[in-house]
């Protein structure tokens, strides 16, 4: 996911519930009392979504970078920051999906809504129907997050005679956790009553040049390879050997830090 993603597409990073809902104040659809807990019970869920909406948005970043910069940077240590990020996002998903108990989760506020008393009831129903219309299988999208958290990051579940894992299951893409955020983000936005939110951080919105681009360039800007053709008299020679794809990211890295093609 990149800025023009974010910028033609206002509803990754702005979460809101149907126009008749997102203009009215918790107060106008709820009892006082169940409103005031509603706010409570929202604010809780919204900070966790902001949390990990900018994290995900810090894996793009980073993983966009692996793969234009693998093959001129050292790559240990952002691989270590990518799996680590990924790791504590599956672990935030599977918090604002799961259920049970004392949790407090995107189902639990759901149940909790519909449960409660509404000044009108017609307001109720457009929520349902927008809840139908958004078509999300909240149980299976908890059963998938909550199946690679438990296998290979709470737990490393083997079997102890093979030492392999104790039951098949596939990992999971980038591309795979931004669809299951989404998901998360659409149905938190359908309970999101009284305004339109948006779940990313000033610095993380589209556009924004943040500290984690300053330290990206900070590496470029800093790589021998990169620098070569301002630095290393036999470059011409030196690019004869290259072929057209390593020449291009060269270049992307290159215009992305100032320095033209080489």
């Amino acid at each position: 996911m990149d800025n023009n993603d974010y910028l033609k597409n206002p509803w990754l990073w702005q979460a809101s519930s149907a126009p008749m809902l997102a203009e009215k104040k918790p107060e106008e659809l709820f009892d006082p009392a169940f409103a005031q807990r509603y706010k409570r019970l929202h604010e809780n869920l919204f900070e966790r979504i902001t949390r990990a909406h900018n994290t995900l948005c810090a894996i793009e970043k980073i993983e966009q970078f692996i793969n234009q910069a693998s093959r001129f940077v050292e790559m240990e240590f952002w691989l270590m920051v990518s799996n680590n990020y990924v790791d504590i996002l599956i672990v935030w998903m599977n918090g604002l999906l799961e259920t049970g108990g004392d949790v407090h989760s995107l189902t639990s506020f759901h149940d909790e809504i519909m449960k409660s008393e509404w000044i009108c009831d017609d307001k109720k129903q457009v929520l349902k129907k927008y809840l139908r219309d958004l078509n999300i299988d909240a149980k299976s999208l908890e059963k998938r997050v909550g199946e690679f958290r438990n296998n290979f990051i709470a737990h490393t579940l083997i079997n102890k005679k093979t030492c392999g894992p104790l039951k098949p299951s596939k990992g999971v893409s980038l591309d795979e956790l931004r669809k299951i955020f989404n998901q998360i983000h659409s149905q938190f936005g359908a309970l999101s009553f009284g305004s339109t939110y948006s779940t990313l951080s000033v610095d993380m919105m589209p556009g924004k040049y943040n500290c984690l681009d300053m330290v990206i360039n900070s590496v470029l800007k800093d790589n021998y390879f990169l620098n070569q053709p301002e630095n290393n008299k036999s470059w011409p020679l030196i690019k004869t050997t290259l072929d057209s794809e390593t020449i291009q990211n060269m270049n992307k890295l290159r215009k992305r830090i100032g320095l033209p093609e080489a």
